[in-house]
């Protein structure tokens, strides 16, 4: 991915094995990212609780497809795109501007 690229340029040498569990870490099992997913799904307890099964971000986003929507209609299927793309964009801001983000204002972004 392009942030591993960043990252190994600015001398972070890292195992090929955690490159694939990186993008995974980020999205979906890092305690910010869980801290994320709980406070959009809120109620929807059931798909929160698929994150922890899921092995890659592909298994989460089939297993979110199969999910029954909590009233949210055709937001429901933009959803995960939507709160993927900001932890991912935050991740970067972190690394590489050193600029961190509240769980609140990530949450409001994705509203």
């Amino acid at each position: 991915t392009l942030s591993v690229d960043n990252l190994k340029r600015k001398g972070q040498n890292l195992d090929p094995i955690w490159e694939h569990e990186y993008t995974s870490h980020i999205l979906l099992h890092c305690s910010k990212s869980l801290e994320i997913w709980k406070a959009i799904l809120g109620s929807s307890v059931e798909t929160y609780a698929v994150i922890f099964v899921a092995d890659s971000v592909e298994d989460w986003l089939r297993l979110w497809l199969k999910a029954k929507s909590p009233n949210f209609g055709e937001l429901w299927q933009m959803l995960p795109f939507a709160v993927c793309w900001l932890l991912w964009k935050t991740c970067n801001n972190l690394i590489f501007a050193q600029k961190d983000c509240t769980v609140e204002r990530i949450c409001n972004e994705i509203k």
